[in-house]
């Protein structure tokens, strides 16, 4: 059901059960998208700082040669 349908029924119908279901799963589904956004920069984050350090590492064998 859409916002305004279920905003309808709450009006109609005095439903507010359907209306609060609609927005709590709307509430679940934005949190469980921004919690596998958020494990996706960690892992992006972690990826740069290994490339990073193995970039430094050579160039310090550079610098020692």
């Amino acid at each position: 059901m859409s916002y305004y349908d279920s905003l309808s029924m709450v009006k109609q119908n005095d439903n507010i059960a359907q209306w609060l279901k609609f927005f709590l799963t709307g509430v679940i589904e934005t949190s469980k998208n921004s919690i596998k956004t958020f494990d996706e920069i960690v892992k992006l984050k972690k990826d740069v700082e290994n490339k990073l350090t193995k970039i430094g590492k050579k160039q310090q064998m550079v610098k020692d040669y």
